[in-house]
C-alpha cells in the first residue's frame, strides 16, 4: 500500500499531462510542465490537508477565472477580452517559474493557519 505523499505526486504528475495539450507547452516549452506538474502536487496536497477537493477546485476556479478576467493573449489557452492584453513574446522565465513555485509553500502555510491543519508530517503516512 502506498503512501499518501506517493497519491498526491501521481496526481500532480496527472495533473501536469492532462495540460500538457495547452498552446502554452508549444508556445514557451516543455519546461512549462514543471508549473503544472507543482500545481498538481500543490493541489493534492491541499486535498488531502483539507480532506476534500473544495478548497483545490476552488483555487483551480478562481486561478482560471482571475486570468481570464484579468490578462490574457493570443497564445494561451484562455483567450478572453481581458481587462489587459500581453502582447510580448510568449515566455515563462525561469526566475518567474521559481517566483511562482515559492508562492505554493506560503499559501500551505497560510492555510494551515485559516483552516487549523494539524502539523503537516502527519499526513504524510
Amino acid at each position: 500500500m502506498g503512501s499518501n505523499k506517493h497519491a498526491v505526486i501521481l496526481a500532480g504528475i496527472f495533473f501536469g499531462l492532462i495540460h500538457y495539450g495547452n498552446p502554452e507547452i508549444e508556445a514557451i516549452g516543455n519546461h512549462v510542465l514543471l508549473y503544472y506538474v507543482a500545481s498538481g502536487i500543490f493541489l493534492g496536497c491541499l486535498a488531502l490537508f483539507d480532506n476534500g477537493l473544495e478548497l483545490s477546485m476552488g483555487y483551480h476556479a478562481a486561478n482560471n477565472v482571475f486570468t481570464a478576467i484579468v490578462v490574457s493573449n493570443n497564445w494561451q489557452v484562455f483567450q478572453t477580452d481581458a481587462l489587459y492584453i500581453d502582447h510580448a513574446p510568449p515566455e515563462l522565465s525561469w526566475f518567474a517559474l521559481l517566483f511562482l513555485l515559492s508562492l505554493f509553500p506560503l499559501l500551505l502555510y497560510i492555510f494551515r493557519r485559516i483552516y487549523k491543519w494539524k502539523s503537516l508530517k502527519e499526513y504524510w503516512t
